[in-house]
């Protein structure tokens, strides 16, 4: 049966000589898989390019409940990327958070705040013109509001993933608790190094809640690109 929904692109392998596998979280069923068939050939229905990173997509799908692969009738890009792909910051970014979106969202799992969340929060990477390297540090403490253990401050973070005495750690709690508490408009000045320490504490802060968590491969490359 055809279903019309929204989708955001986590990622896609490649299939064969000419598909690919991407995983979409969509908004009415949740995180799915979808075979794309022909997408890398010169004929190709849908183009390789909707299917980057946090691509946000207006999709008429196939849906079977508990079906391993579905397939998509009809895509379109509704919201256009630009920035986000033109811009290796932005990119790198959209890569990383891709992939703890992919490692933490569950499948058939649909939660409409969440994805609302998601959904307004790439069209703020997008149309921002500088002061975005924070962006995926606001985000995973936003986003842990809708996973369960939303922190109330940067000492409440140091409070259950444990660490030295306060005194030693007072500019890196003042900063997690400025981060928590404002938008993605209100930037705050980081040398490298400290956003770095700050984006360890935060997936330390992770790891201590999800247990399956697992490495982030991306991590290493977002770390040299905002450096």
């Amino acid at each position: 049966m055809l279903h019309k929904t929204e989708g955001i692109v986590l990622n896609y392998i490649k299939y064969k000589d000419t598909s690919i596998i991407s995983k979409i979280y969509t908004r009415h069923f949740g995180l799915q898989s979808y075979i794309v068939n022909g997408v890398r050939s010169q004929k190709a229905k849908f183009k390789i390019a909707l299917f980057q990173p946090l691509t946000l997509l207006e999709m008429v799908v196939y849906y079977k409940k508990n079906a391993n692969l579905n397939r998509l009738a009809e895509l379109k890009c509704p919201h256009p990327q630009k920035s986000i792909a033109l811009d290796i910051k932005k990119s790198s970014i959209a890569i990383f958070i891709g992939e703890m979106l992919y490692k933490l969202l569950k499948e058939e799992t649909s939660e409409e705040a969440l994805f609302s969340f998601l959904w307004h929060s790439i069209q703020e990477l997008e149309n921002q013109e500088k002061g975005f390297s924070n962006f995926h540090l606001q985000f995973l403490l936003k986003l842990a509001r809708f996973l369960g253990f939303q922190p109330s401050s940067g000492a409440d973070i140091f409070r259950q993933i444990g660490g030295p005495d306060d005194s030693l750690v007072a500019k890196e709690i003042e900063d997690l608790t400025y981060l928590i508490n404002h938008d993605f408009q209100h930037s705050l000045s980081l040398s490298a190094k400290n956003r770095s320490h700050l984006l360890q504490v935060i997936l330390k802060y992770y790891h201590y809640h999800i247990d399956a968590l697992g490495e982030i491969r991306s991590i290493q490359v977002l770390k040299e690109v905002l450096g």
